[in-house]
């Protein structure tokens, strides 16, 4: 599967859902990281959107591939990863 494309300027929002032999849990902490394409790496504020389901929101400031990797600890540990892609503008 090919990974999302976003303009360079918008904000797009990262989810994870966090459940447990099928059921939406919430983990004692929830965190999301994000790498740029240039490669530097940092935490985004968390906002929870019901039990155990959470989303950070990051502005694409340059193009190319960013990663980034939701984790839970406690009560929910898991983690999952993904990628998608900034799309250079010629306005941006």
């Amino acid at each position: 599967m090919a990974a999302s494309e976003y303009e360079v300027g918008q904000r797009v929002r990262l989810s994870a859902a966090f459940s447990v032999d099928g059921s939406a849990v919430d983990p004692t902490l929830a965190t999301f990281r994000v790498k740029t394409p240039s490669g530097a790496v940092s935490s985004l504020p968390v906002t929870r959107d019901g039990v155990g389901a959470y989303h950070a929101d990051v502005d694409v400031t340059e193009a190319g591939t960013w990663y980034w990797r939701a984790e839970g600890t406690g009560a929910a540990q898991a983690a999952g990863e993904s990628a998608f892609v900034g799309k250079h503008s010629e306005f941006a």
